[in-house]
């Protein structure tokens, strides 16, 4: 079984995970090549991150100095803000999501403005969550078998990304709500209907905060992750 730990930015560790139960309800599905989707599509693909930075609208991949993700080789600890404390005010709630497999991840993008966390004074809208397997992003060096992206965005365009790291552990039935067959190649467009976020997101975990980039292209930097 799958345990979330959190992240913000990129946590590290605690809560419970997975079972696979599908909760998602599909609209269409067809079959295509993996391969074929992303060169022709996409522009890019994780068998070859060393050529993401080709092409001039994801030349930050190539030549960005703040790139994600990361390895923390640290201690992990909350990360202060100028006054001497880093705030995080998880604010979700029940919502509906549009769910697509892009041929990169299954993605889930929110259909309402109802999931507002603070993060040092400032208010986020939750705009969608991804995951990854496994974890893009190490401690001390050691991936882990998941990692789920909250990716936000603020009133002046700036985006924060809370990572939840997920190890083995307890059974999650919201986690697995989430952990389904669209993983597989295919297209895929369904809906997940009043899932809450806050149930797959750790009650209590140490957290790690710094700024970077998207993991992925554009690679665009200055992106507070948690």
């Amino acid at each position: 079984m799958l345990k979330p730990t959190l992240a913000i930015s990129v946590l590290a560790l605690a809560l419970s995970a997975c079972t696979t139960t599908q909760s998602v309800k599909p609209e269409h599905a067809h079959a295509y090549s993996h391969d074929h989707h992303h060169d022709h599509d996409h522009g890019w693909d994780y068998a070859h991150p060393e050529k993401w930075g080709d092409l001039e609208v994801n030349k930050l991949c190539g030549t960005g100095v703040e790139q994600s993700p990361i390895n923390i080789d640290t201690v992990v600890k909350p990360r202060p803000d100028s006054q001497g404390n880093f705030t995080l005010t998880p604010s979700y709630t029940a919502s509906d999501f549009e769910v697509e497999n892009n041929g990169h991840t299954i993605v889930f993008n929110v259909k309402d403005d109802k999931n507002t966390p603070n993060v040092n004074g400032v208010d986020y809208k939750l705009l969608q969550f991804h995951y990854h397997v496994p974890s893009e992003h190490t401690v001390m060096n050691a991936f882990y078998p998941l990692e789920i992206h909250f990716v936000h965005q603020n009133a002046n365009g700036g985006l924060a990304v809370v990572g939840v790291l997920v190890e083995k552990g307890a059974t999650n039935a919201d986690l697995g709500k989430i952990l389904t067959d669209l993983s597989k190649d295919g297209r895929y467009k369904g809906t997940l209907s009043a899932f809450d976020v806050s149930t797959i997101m750790p009650k209590d975990s140490k957290t790690y905060a710094y700024n970077d980039s998207l993991t992925t292209p554009p690679c665009s930097e200055q992106v507070q992750w948690l």
